[in-house]
């Protein structure tokens, strides 16, 4: 008898144990169906929008992937900080400065600059070019690539004599692969290098496609003097990141005080960057950011640097972004430098850019799937080992993106969202099983050891 209710206390306890630790899509306030296509074992997205407002945990622990049999499957979070652009490469190309008389022509001088190479094509002369006294500087020749294989790049940077200073000058830039034929490429390439307050401005960056022609051709677009360069660096094409970042522009920034502005961002967002975009012409300020995770915490400087927007002959000249090591604060402050008065009357617009989580699992069972979350009652294990152990070319064999989403819909609903009341009938139930188990216990224990006493007195 007394093993028949101690055996039912312990069964007992193992089912509440077991009712406690099991997952359930119920466990879970919303839903999203996942679609897989194709026959691969293992599918990837970006977390939608809709997970990170719905969570209660900034972490996401509170996420799990179920089958249609309701059945957990093997899922992994990953965080791509690690998936950010490379540090750029540079590589130093010829610079050729083309003197020549004031009524020469360009083509002219470039093509005396140059001789035949073994395979028919012209190259340049590697000497150095010296100014005559009746020759002007016209611009420069570029050439970017020799033998070899043109390279994956993604801009010029330019370097300018020490004397150079306080300008801003829009470059005419042509290409050519022969030196005989010339189509333009740009003309609205600019190069600046101005002072303010204290602060110095340069923009030294010219963009490129990624297959660039062998030859560049660098001249004032207004003809007016070429800024005299030192030197020209190729900028190698780095690695690019998997997922392109998201967007969300901050609808009701405060302004607190002049130069003081606030907002909340509605959801915890892993930001890995913010755009401050000065709505007047011709802004110029250095601005720093701070966040806090509550209203009552301490603000913690985030980032910091020079925001302008600049209009020259036509074109915009703009620095707005400033990047953050990725951090899910909801509350933010911004402070402007007042010194030559902020960003003027109006007040900027605020753009947030954050990079999904991506999610991956095993297509285990039978779909659809479902990206169940939200809940403050479980803590769902989350991995990253998923990705470990397959090269990248297994990994492309293995994993697909094709994968068709759902509009969110509701499972438990909000009851789930608050943690678990004193009286919740799973936490007594275990409880009373395990005192009572451990009264019979101690009553047993009792039991047979005065039954012993008894025995040995007689």
């Amino acid at each position: 008898m007394k093993s028949t209710i101690l055996l039912s206390l312990l069964l007992l306890s193992t089912l509440a144990v077991a009712d406690r630790t099991a997952l359930a899509p119920a466990d879970f306030a919303w839903g999203i169906r996942l679609h897989p296509s194709g026959e691969r074992p293992l599918y990837e997205l970006s977390v939608p929008l809709a997970v990170y407002q719905g969570v209660v945990r900034s972490d996401l622990g509170d996420l799990s992937l179920f089958n249609a049999q309701g059945s957990q499957v093997p899922h992994a979070l990953q965080r791509l900080s690690s998936q950010q652009p490379a540090e750029k490469q540079l590589r130093q190309v010829k610079l050729f400065p083309l003197f020549g008389p004031s009524e020469a022509t360009l083509q002219l001088i470039a093509m005396q600059m140059s001789q035949p190479a073994g395979d028919g094509q012209l190259t340049l002369y590697t000497r150095e070019m010296k100014q005559s006294q009746d020759e002007v500087l016209h611009g420069y020749l570029l050439q970017l690539w020799g033998d070899d294989e043109p390279p994956a790049v993604e801009g010029l940077i330019l370097q300018w004599a020490a004397g150079e200073r306080g300008f801003v000058q829009r470059l005419r830039l042509e290409q050519s692969n022969d030196l005989s034929h010339w189509s333009l490429l740009t003309d609205k390439a600019v190069i600046a290098d101005l002072q303010h307050n204290g602060e110095q401005l340069q923009q030294q960056r010219i963009p490129l496609g990624r297959r660039p022609p062998r030859y560049l051709r660098l001249t004032p677009a207004d003809q007016s003097r070429p800024v005299r360069l030192s030197s020209v660096q190729l900028e190698l094409g780095g690695a690019q990141p998997v997922i392109e970042p998201e967007s969300m522009v901050i609808a009701d920034l405060q302004r607190v005080a002049a130069g003081d502005y606030r907002f909340q961002i509605p959801v915890s967002l892993p930001l890995s960057g913010i755009e401050i975009l000065p709505q007047e012409p011709n802004s110029l300020a250095r601005v720093r950011l701070y966040s806090r995770g509550g209203p009552k915490e301490r603000w913690q400087q985030r980032a910091a640097g020079l925001i302008y927007s600049l209009q020259s002959e036509g074109v915009q000249m703009q620095q707005s972004s400033l990047a953050l090591t990725p951090v899910a604060d909801r509350y933010w402050r911004l402070r402007v430098d007042k010194s030559g008065g902020g960003f003027g009357k109006t007040a900027p617009r605020i753009e947030l850019h954050w990079i999904p989580h991506r999610l991956r699992f095993a297509a285990r069972g039978d779909g659809p799937f479902l990206l169940a979350y939200g809940s403050a009652r479980v803590q769902a294990e989350q991995s990253a080992d998923l990705w470990q152990g397959f090269s990248a070319g297994q990994q492309d064999h293995l994993v697909s993106r094709q994968v068709g989403i759902d509009v969110p819909e509701s499972l438990a609903g909000e009851a789930v969202l608050s943690p678990p009341l004193v009286g919740d009938w799973k936490q007594w139930l275990l409880w009373g099983v395990l005192i009572l188990a451990s009264l019979l216990l101690g009553w047993m224990a009792w039991s047979t050891a005065r039954q012993l006493a008894r025995q040995g007195g007689s």
